[in-house]
């Protein structure tokens, strides 16, 4: 609900807001906030993923709990397709979890490769950049098989 809908909903509210100071400053002070970001937030097991660098698509800052972590300043619905439509992976999704575990099944009944998914380096883009072009990475010698 907002402040505008029950403006227009509730006849108590408006006649409030229309004869009476106090609660017209209030109701105006408060739209001015609505909407806003109330804290930071980080999803523990998030990650988005973007085609080039992320500040070409999004406001960067550290966690401000200390830890080291490069956060987004959007918030979950700015980040992905109702905002800049950057790819959002919940790591902790039971689903996404699932979704996994038959990638690395097919893999290994239609290619015959066993994938070692915690061997993927974290640390660089070259699997997207592999995924992309339709190529196949080996990550036991960082070459790029065609």
């Amino acid at each position: 609900m907002t402040l505008k809908r029950a403006l227009a909903e509730v006849p108590e509210l408006k006649q409030m807001y229309e004869s009476d100071k106090d609660t017209k400053a209030i109701i105006d002070m408060a739209r001015k906030i609505e909407g806003c970001a109330r804290h930071i937030s980080v999803h523990a097991a998030g990650v988005v993923i973007a085609p080039t660098a992320l500040t070409n698509y999004v406001p960067l800052q550290y966690d401000p709990k200390g830890e080291g972590k490069i956060i987004t300043q959007y918030d979950m619905h700015g980040v992905g397709e109702d905002g800049v439509g950057l790819l959002k992976f919940d790591f902790l999704g039971i689903k996404n979890l699932s979704i996994l575990a038959d990638a690395v099944h097919r893999v290994k009944k239609i290619e015959n490769i066993d994938l070692d998914i915690e061997a993927i380096p974290l640390t660089t883009n070259l699997l997207l950049i592999y995924c992309l072009a339709g190529k196949q990475p080996d990550f036991s010698n960082s070459t790029v098989q065609e």
